[in-house]
């Protein structure tokens, strides 16, 4: 059940990401502004937050577990939709746009075309002074048309994968189902059944370390077979913004030269009947084709413009787009936040009596703090190494390949494993340290500082930066430096900071005793119901990374360099 509830999600997920994609890479700077922010912040809303609202109202759907599978579901494709929509933003098709619309109009000419019978001396034909056989057209049937449109559909969709434009959806659909599959704690809290929360309760009510390592085989080996399949097809191609693309004069070039040299590119000759087609149109005769004037402009006039039908097909994708991002970020951020807040104010007065949180919310910060610095430090530390061209550079890159890999399996999985790695006589030491927590927390950090690492690269002004270096330090100077380098660094550090904080599955597997974080008491505390006192502690624990991540902000002039 959960296998096929997530291949639906990714599916879904990438059939979505495609208009979103297209808000993503839009010109005007304000509409791909809010299309961004509107984008990440259903992504990077707490689970715990959300599964935490929903709560209750999955208990009503108690008898209607279908229901609660399906909005969970939803739930689901609206959270990891964003990451098909990044994936498809920085892995555009490796051939222009107007490549692909020039092989449409390959596929619609084609059928636009009649069947004909080649026959000598036929009634209406052209004049006798040409000598190839006349060519007289006949009506198809509408099974032939129908069969005809098929087997184009079919010839433009190997050449769409020929190419190495379905690379992208590949990959986003690999990504999203990953995601979807290792999910847990929304799951756990909205009572759906999942192969994450049927494992973690049975390690938590005392299942053997060894039995639990032989269930979670299966889920190993499809998480297994997804990381490859994203591994094969991104490793294949240069992974570069879609903007980019747009302004490239040389593709242009070749998309006008395409389409003017397009009639000949037909076979059976049809490239010659093109050309004839027009200078018939141009100098008419007295002795026309059977197929009139009208039909002809009819047909060029339907290939070379675009039809009610395509604009109104592109308006409807743009609502949906905007649609879908208003969609996720109300049923995502909005209304799970409003009702913590809510509960908040009528139970602000409980938590400043009796506060009990402070050690479990230090401990967590603790933790995050060193998974992201491990994770940031790996990230762009093993790839400056691995980008190198000495004896070393080849063994990085396998420590790399190797740890994302370990990332990519989901918290579950990792912290079983680790757990299990910490039992063997040379690393016991470790059991009742942060060090295993730490570094797990740091592994499945990996994927997502390398992809911040890499969007950096990309956006990084190098001639402004040059620049700064070649002026006197002043304090318009590292304001300036700010803006251009440090700026980007802190706030993927602090995203990989706050996912850190938010952990919920490693931190109870290997939290070490007397350092319990404050997701794991707030998860204990949240099968009771919503309550006051709860929304209250919950919302004291999601504004304590924020409140420490501000004032870093603001002494930034004491620690960013210049």
């Amino acid at each position: 059940m959960t296998l096929l509830r997530c291949l639906i999600v990714g599916v879904l997920a990438v059939a979505a990401a495609r208009p979103l994609w297209t808000l993503l890479a839009d010109r005007r700077r304000p509409i791909r502004r809010a299309a961004w922010v509107l984008l990440l912040a259903p992504y990077f809303t707490p689970v715990l937050l959300t599964g935490y609202a929903y709560a209750n109202f999955s208990l009503s759907l108690l008898h209607h577990p279908a229901l609660n599978t399906v909005f969970y579901s939803a739930l689901l494709w609206w959270k990891f939709t964003p990451l098909a929509a990044v994936i498809l933003y920085f892995t555009p098709a490796p051939i222009s746009a107007e490549a692909i619309h020039c092989r449409r109009l390959g596929c619609g000419a084609r059928l636009c075309m009649e069947p004909t019978n080649r026959v000598k001396g036929a009634p209406g034909t052209a004049p006798a002074s040409f000598t190839q056989p006349v060519i007289a057209p006949r009506r198809c049937s509408a099974l032939r048309f129908m069969g005809r449109r098929l087997v184009a559909q079919f010839e433009f969709c190997i050449f769409l994968l020929r190419a190495g434009c379905a690379r992208g959806p590949v990959a986003a659909f690999a990504v999203v189902f990953l995601c979807a599959f290792a999910e847990f704690e929304m799951a756990s809290l909205m009572v759906v059944k999942s192969w994450t929360v049927a494992l973690f309760d049975a390690h938590a009510g005392g299942l053997a370390l060894s039995e639990a390592l032989r269930r979670m085989l299966g889920p190993l080996g499809c998480e297994a077979a997804a990381i490859a399949t994203a591994f094969v097809v991104l490793g294949r191609r240069q992974v570069i913004p879609a903007q980019r693309l747009a302004v490239n004069r040389l593709r242009h070039w070749f998309a006008w030269g395409h389409l003017l040299t397009h009639a000949f590119t037909f076979p059976n000759g049809m490239g010659l009947r093109h050309w004839f087609a027009w200078g018939h149109l141009l100098t008419p005769r007295r002795r026309r084709w059977r197929c009139s004037w009208l039909r002809h402009w009819f047909a060029w006039g339907h290939l070379l413009t675009p039809s009610q039908t395509a604009v109104a097909t592109a308006g409807l994708r743009h609502w949906f787009a905007w649609g879908h991002l208003l969609t996720a970020l109300i049923f995502v951020l909005l209304i799970p936040a409003a009702m913590v807040l809510w509960g908040t104010l009528r139970g602000f007065g409980l938590l400043l009596e009796n506060f009990v949180l402070s050690r479990e919310i230090l401990a967590s910060l603790l933790s995050a703090a060193g998974a992201s610095m491990l994770a940031g430090l790996a990230a762009w530390g093993l790839v400056a190494a691995a980008r190198g061209r000495e004896p070393g550079s080849s063994f990085c890159k396998l420590v790399l390949l190797a740890a994302v890999f370990a990332g990519l399996l989901g918290p579950l999985v990792l912290a079983l494993a680790v757990l299990a790695a910490v039992q063997l006589p040379g690393l016991i030491l470790l059991r009742d340290t942060p060090v295993p927590l730490v570094g797990t927390l740091g592994l499945v950090l990996l994927p997502m500082a390398l992809v911040w690492q890499r969007v950096l690269e990309l956006t990084r002004h190098r001639s402004g930066l040059h620049l700064t270096t070649l002026m006197q330090k002043s304090r318009a100077v590292r304001e300036l430096t700010w803006q251009l380098s440090t700026s980007g660094k802190f706030w993927a550090m602090t995203l990989l900071f706050i996912w850190a904080y938010w952990d919920l599955t490693a931190s109870s597997i290997l939290a070490p005793i007397g350092m319990t974080p404050v997701t794991v008491r707030l998860y204990n505390l949240m099968h009771y119901g919503q309550i006051a006192a709860l929304s209250a502690m919950t919302c004291a624990a999601f504004a304590a990374p924020i409140f420490i991540l501000l004032a870093a902000r603001g002494t930034r002039r004491w620690w960013a360099p210049s």
